[in-house]
């Protein structure tokens, strides 16, 4: 469901970013785009691992807690590039990142800024109930999501308006990733209101299950 989402907005953002300057059936050909549908699949499948287990009554061990914290810290620094990538543009006032060593530098700052934001949301959650441990990372991406595209949207306006080439391209970086983990964040709580749903029109399969389990409740 998540990455037939991101396919069907595919089309309305890019119309809104840069219609009618950009040629739309180039982008379906362009291998970063499935890439990017495919690393983004894989951070919503492991943010949903601790829900699915949850769900499925199995035991939660440390090493399954891992995951969704190094993708939630992933996530945080897609997160900052976008938004370094928005305010770089905004700045420069042309295509930014022309030298190699600036590209690489700020790769090189995210990915620093993964490995901290992993090591709090490992902090952050000690003691908590793996329940609350998915909760607390969806809403903190949720936050950095809102935040990412308050940057990026306006930034993009004023780029979108300047006669440069590709004017608009790294500012619509920054709304592309801030639109992917804002749909990511509510991954989980989607997953919980589909499996409540499910118990409601299938109790006696949930009950069976439930038996299975050795749970008699």
């Amino acid at each position: 469901m998540y990455v037939f989402i991101l396919i069907a907005l595919t089309w309305p953002i890019l119309l809104a970013c840069f219609y009618p300057t950009l040629d739309l059936s180039e982008v379906f050909k362009a291998w970063s785009y499935w890439v990017f549908l495919i690393i983004m699949l894989f951070c919503q499948t492991g943010l949903l691992l601790i829900p699915v287990r949850i769900e499925n009554k199995q035991p939660i061990t440390k090493r399954a807690i891992y995951l969704p914290l190094i993708i939630s810290g992933f996530l945080i620094g897609c997160l900052l590039f976008g938004v370094i990538c928005a305010i770089a543009e905004f700045l420069t006032k042309d295509l930014t990142f022309k030298e190699a060593w600036q590209g690489w530098t700020v790769i090189g700052i995210c990915v620093l800024v993964w490995i901290v934001w992993t090591v709090l949301f490992y902090r952050i959650t000690q003691g908590k109930k793996p329940q609350d441990i998915i909760a607390s990372q969806c809403r903190k991406l949720l936050s950095g999501s809102v935040v990412s595209l308050l940057v990026a949207v306006p930034t993009h306006i004023v780029a979108r308006h300047r006669n440069y080439c590709c004017a608009g391209f790294y500012t619509f970086v920054g709304i592309v990733f801030g639109i992917a983990v804002m749909l990511v964040s509510f991954g989980p709580s989607i997953f919980f209101l589909y499996v409540n749903r499910w118990r409601h029109l299938h109790p006696e399969k949930f009950r069976e299950i439930n038996l299975k389990n050795g749970d008699l409740k």
